[in-house]
């Protein structure tokens, strides 16, 4: 991350961390830049964009037996499905 930050030019931005969870920085003006670039991918914009998604899961319990799990994702950004809004969100409300 740290020398696609450097490559895009992104002169207000520190990347500590892989995850994002404490010890990054960046400015507006950068994560701008950066969401630009990510959203001409096409499954980025895709997945950025998707309300709910289901996931399901083998898990394996203590007797041997396989165990269907679902997991169901929901997308914490209020502003998907408001009318052509396009765009991304950093962060997390948990």
């Amino acid at each position: 991350m740290r020398q696609l930050a450097q490559n895009m030019g992104l002169k207000d931005s520190s990347f500590a961390n892989p995850h994002g969870a404490g010890g990054n920085t960046s400015s507006a003006l950068d994560m701008a830049k950066l969401a630009s670039e990510c959203f001409k991918i096409p499954l980025f914009s895709k997945i950025s964009n998707t309300k709910r998604f289901v996931i399901k899961t083998k898990e394996i319990d203590d007797n041997g037996e396989i165990l269907m799990k679902t997991c169901l994702l929901d997308n914490s950004n209020k502003l998907i499905g408001r009318g052509g809004c396009v765009g991304g969100k950093t962060g997390s409300n948990i």
